[in-house]
């Protein structure tokens, strides 16, 4: 789980970082709003749950509808944007 440091030592006011589990730094001290570091630290529990849903739906997937279908395909290119890689 990533954290949020909102009074980083040596920095302006208002700057937040963003500290892995290990508290090594994943995003250096910036003046990035609340609700962008709020996204970033929940970043990799938020692609872990994407990854589940995809689990989950893939076991009914050839029954699946075209709404189904599409939202598969968004999260399948999300979770390879997320990656650095491409859709699978």
């Amino acid at each position: 789980m990533w954290a949020i440091i909102r009074d980083v030592p040596c920095a302006e006011i208002g700057f937040r970082a963003i500290l892995d589990e290990e508290g090594c730094v994943i995003c250096y001290p910036s003046p990035m709003g609340e609700d962008n570091a709020r996204l970033i630290a929940a970043a990799p529990d938020l692609l872990a749950a994407l990854e589940q849903c995809v689990q989950v739906l893939k076991r009914g997937f050839d029954d699946a509808d075209g709404d189904s279908r599409m939202a598969m395909a968004t999260a399948l290119e999300a979770i390879a944007k997320a990656k650095g890689g491409l859709a699978g």
